[in-house]
């Protein structure tokens, strides 16, 4: 089946970003699921606080599919994006969402912020500028 999806994939080629999402999707859910039954600690399972009662249970699942809908939506925009734009406007988007990453680990959640951040950020800041400066 997974090969079927891939053929078909390839044989109709990226028109619509719904169709790639819905050959890619099943691959992807299939290695994770492998993934997760070799590497996750599944004794560990019931001891958990994210699934010890029905309604952690709920709660999870219900987190899980407000997380699984805006992975969704982010791959949806984001191909619709490189249609529109080029995929190295979105790089450079990506490159800026990692610099506010760094900021708000720091800022928010109190990671310490080491030089190899600081050279990191300065280097995402100065290419940025140079790449709105070229454009």
């Amino acid at each position: 089946m997974i090969f079927l999806h891939l053929f078909l994939f390839f044989a109709t080629g990226l028109k619509n970003p719904l169709t790639l999402m819905s050959y890619v999707t099943p691959v992807m859910t299939v290695i994770t699921g492998l993934l997760s039954l070799l590497l996750d600690p599944w004794s560990e399972f019931r001891k958990n606080n994210y699934f010890n009662n029905s309604w952690h249970v709920a709660r999870s699942c219900l987190l899980m599919l407000f997380g699984g809908t805006l992975a969704f939506f982010m791959v949806l925009t984001e191909y619709i994006l490189i249609s529109v734009t080029s995929a190295v406007t979105v790089t450079i988007a990506g490159v800026v969402k990692e610099a506010v990453t760094i900021l708000v680990a720091v800022l928010y959640f109190g990671d310490k912020f080491t030089w190899t951040k600081g050279v990191g950020l300065l280097t995402i800041m100065v290419g940025v500028s140079l790449f709105n400066w070229y454009k």
